[in-house]
């Protein structure tokens, strides 16, 4: 098992009241999740298991920081200490892509600064929420940095082979594959989350 996003397609809309009242108790406007188009979601797809995240994280960390970025080959990037000083400093510079579930969770369509903590209480999913526009600025940063060539395919096989090698010689997309791989999906989860006003759901 492991993570996987999705984007529209869901017929339960309970799944998204936590979401609307988490975003009113922060003074914003509650999610409205359009209708399914049928059972078929606007973007979905399977992540580099739990561990990508980390490595985007620990990526972001580092260029969030103005510190060089050193060979990530090695290592849990989970334990990195740059990483772990980042989490303290609440992740400044990419708040919406470091804080939050590696697990579960939601990121929606309204551009907001901060990202959400709402009570215990109201029990949501991953205990943080995240503004799918500003996921996509902070991964843009990112795929600026890395050099990702626009247009890029999430699953081409070169994406595949670059992830599986975890580090190659080439462009530096491809010195970072897992990086990469894992940028280029949450681009186009919150490209399709601001597109058709459907929230990211991490499962």
């Amino acid at each position: 098992m492991g993570l996987s996003i999705q984007v529209g397609g869901f017929e339960d809309p309970e799944m998204f009241v936590q979401i609307s009242e988490a975003l009113e108790e922060a003074g914003l406007a509650p999610h409205r999740e359009p209708p399914s188009d049928g059972d078929e979601p606007a973007f979905s797809c399977d992540m580099w298991g739990y561990s990508g995240i980390h490595y985007v994280r620990r990526l972001a960390a580092y260029i969030g920081q103005g510190l060089p970025v050193p060979d990530l080959a090695g290592g849990d990037p989970a334990e990195d200490p740059v990483l772990e000083k980042y989490y303290d400093l609440m992740a400044p510079g990419f708040e919406h892509l470091v804080l939050h579930s590696d697990a579960e969770g939601f990121y929606v369509p309204q551009d907001f600064a901060s990202v959400v903590f709402p009570r215990e209480a109201i029990g949501l999913p991953g205990g943080m929420l995240g503004s799918s526009s500003r996921l996509l600025a902070e991964c843009l940063r990112l795929a600026a940095w890395l050099e990702l060539p626009p247009g890029l395919d999430p699953e081409s096989e070169d994406v595949w082979d670059a992830a599986e090698a975890r580090q190659q010689p080439g462009p530096k997309w491809m010195q970072h594959g897992i990086e990469s791989f894992t940028c280029l999906r949450l681009m186009a989860a919150a490209e399709a989350s601001v597109a058709t006003g459907s929230a990211i759901v991490f499962c």
